[in-house]
């Protein structure tokens, strides 16, 4: 694919050796579909919480909290926020 602007950074994949772009056109007027087969599904979902009592200063609170969700960045991006 070719031409279109570069995408922003934050919506730029992992790939290496890839330029993100929008829009382009595909070399000798090739066309390509996109199947998506998704299904809408309610569910009951659960919320965690948890609480570890210190010993140093046991009147004080940190809270931490996280999406349990993973768009791009698989694994790691769920576990960022509790690494700080």
């Amino acid at each position: 694919m070719s031409g279109g602007d570069e995408v922003h950074e934050a919506w730029k994949g992992k790939l290496s050796n890839i330029t993100y772009r929008y829009g382009g056109v595909l070399p000798n007027g090739k066309k390509f579909k996109i199947v998506n087969n998704n299904e809408d599904v309610e569910t009951n979902i659960t919320n965690v919480f948890g609480i570890i009592r210190g010993s140093v200063e046991p009147d004080r609170y940190v809270l931490m909290g996280n999406h349990r969700d993973a768009w791009m960045n698989g694994a790691t991006d769920a576990v960022s926020v509790l690494l700080l």
